[in-house]
């Protein structure tokens, strides 16, 4: 099962925006921020920055995104083989 804070980020990355993903997971954006927080101190590295009015992932947070894409992948396949 994928961490709530793995799913949030992925949110994150699809949307560029902590408040549409909040939405979408009806969660408060700051619960979002916190979540992405929570995996920046994690992994040590910063995941996303916004500038101006714009959201990008870093060069680390595209990354972790492949990686956790590749792992929600991967679990969902074996779901539907158990």
């Amino acid at each position: 099962m994928l961490d709530p804070r793995v799913e949030t980020f992925l949110t994150v990355c699809r949307t560029l925006n902590y408040t549409h993903a909040a939405r979408e997971l009806n969660l408060t954006q700051s619960a979002v921020s916190q979540h992405v927080a929570h995996l920046e101190r994690v992994y040590g590295a910063k995941l996303t920055v916004i500038e101006g009015k714009a959201m990008r992932l870093t060069p680390e947070g595209a990354l972790l995104q492949r990686a956790f894409q590749s792992f929600a992948h991967d679990e969902a396949l074996w779901r539907r083989s158990v």
